[in-house]
């Protein structure tokens, strides 16, 4: 569960960690860059705090095993066109059955994010959580730390399909999502 800056034992990027804290996070859902960033219009977007991350990413592990074609693997190393549930949390939605997550199956310290989007595919969106922070609010380009790889958003085309599923619907997501 939760512990300071762990979910499920996964460590929160400290920028993600101080945005949520000084509630900068959550005011990204009403970011004007949301479609571009994302390639998807929201519909009643979310961006969860501590809890709602701790919630969702409780009920995304606890899913069904024959539910692995569309919703992802339980074990750590996913056949392709699956997205491990035990290597990611889920941190937002654009909207019911739209949800984006950490992954951390290419780096532990610095995870990617991922988007199920409308045609049920996994794309990387960006390749860090503030590279996303940066992308839906360029006005803190000015605020970012040296280093913290701010170039590249995904609204310049970066975004890549990593999970070509069958054609479902996350079944009882909507169940956990509140607009």
């Amino acid at each position: 569960m939760e512990c300071g800056k762990l979910v499920f034992g996964m460590s929160l990027p400290a920028c993600l960690v101080e945005a949520v804290r000084d509630r900068s996070w959550m005011s990204l859902a009403s970011s004007p860059r949301l479609e571009a960033v994302f390639g998807y219009a929201p519909v009643h977007p979310r961006f969860h705090a501590f809890s709602g991350m701790v919630g969702v990413t409780e009920w995304w592990r606890g899913l069904d095993e024959e539910m692995a074609p569309f919703y992802g693997a339980s074990d750590d190393p996913s056949a392709p066109g699956h997205m491990s549930r035990t290597s990611t949390v889920i941190i937002g939605n654009l909207g019911p059955d739209l949800p984006f997550a950490l992954d951390y199956r290419e780096s532990p310290a610095d995870p990617s994010v991922a988007f199920l989007g409308e045609g049920d595919h996994w794309q990387r969106v960006s390749g860090s959580v503030s590279d996303l922070i940066l992308a839906l609010d360029p006005l803190r380009a000015g605020d970012a730390p040296a280093g913290t790889g701010a170039t590249g958003s995904p609204a310049d085309g970066e975004r890549r399909l990593i999970e070509a599923p069958d054609n479902h619907r996350l079944p009882g997501y909507e169940q956990s999502w509140t607009p």
